[in-house]
């Protein structure tokens, strides 16, 4: 329960260190699993754009700031910049706004409602098409015979910025 660990909802400054040993990736990554994390996190906040991690028992490929994941040091924007695209130009920088007005307002997280003469991300550029390929990546790892694995696939979808490509 939330409560065993102190995290009783969202927006928590940091997860209590002294709790790290209480999860289940940590747990199993102490037993010789090899954990895998693709995606957002969340066990604290991530208001200033990058949650602090506590020894959470992940390997992990970060893809946090779901209105603009374009600074250095994101797996997800790096991969975008390995691909020729700049994730600035991609993802406008966000203000904050309702979520309701995502859709009408390329100011919040650089995000219009798809149209057919203005799309939003392209689906091979997307954050959950990338949370796919990183989720096959870490699937085919060549691991030790036998070696126990755990992943946890953590795309932005289905919240805000509901920028699924017109396609969808």
């Amino acid at each position: 329960y939330p409560s065993a660990l102190a995290v009783n909802g969202n927006g928590i400054e940091q997860f209590p260190s002294h709790y790290e040993n209480r999860l289940i990736p940590h747990v199993l990554s102490q037993a010789g699993y090899d954990c895998g994390l693709v995606g957002k996190l969340h066990l604290s906040s991530v208001a200033l754009g990058q949650e602090q991690r506590v020894n959470d028992g992940y390997n992990f490929q970060y893809s946090h700031h779901h209105k603009g994941p374009n600074a250095f040091g994101y797996d997800y924007a790096e991969w975008l910049r390995q691909q020729g695209v700049n994730p600035e130009t991609l993802m406008q920088t966000p203000i904050k706004r309702q979520y309701r007005d995502g859709a009408h307002q390329q100011s919040f997280g650089g995000l219009y409602e798809p149209l057919a003469n203005r799309d939003n991300i392209p689906s091979n550029l997307h954050q959950t098409h990338w949370c796919t390929e990183k989720a096959i990546e870490f699937i085919q790892k060549n691991r030790s015979t036998n070696q126990p694995w755990f992943l946890s696939v953590n795309p932005f979808d289905p919240h805000p910025p509901f920028d699924a490509p017109l396609s969808y």
